[in-house]
């Protein structure tokens, strides 16, 4: 797996969780207020259990990428 700061995360990716979940990046929003620093809002998908859960993390922080190869079982 590769770490990539949380600023590179983009829609449809699929990250790694601190809990080792595999979770799918639904949407994500950075904030830049003035002098203040910048906050990332993600809306998360988990991939076990289909919940969407939103996290704010800072986009210096580093998170596992994760990479799935779909298959067809037909």
């Amino acid at each position: 797996m590769a770490s990539i700061k949380n600023i590179d995360i983009r829609k449809g990716m699929v990250i790694t969780g601190e809990d080792g979940q595999l979770y799918e990046c639904l949407e994500r929003d950075l904030n830049t207020p003035g002098n203040w620093r910048a906050i990332l809002n993600l809306k998360v998908r988990n991939l076990r259990t289909g919940s969407i859960t939103e996290n704010r993390v800072r986009p210096d922080d580093k998170v596992d990428l994760a990479y799935i190869e779909m298959k067809d079982f037909a």
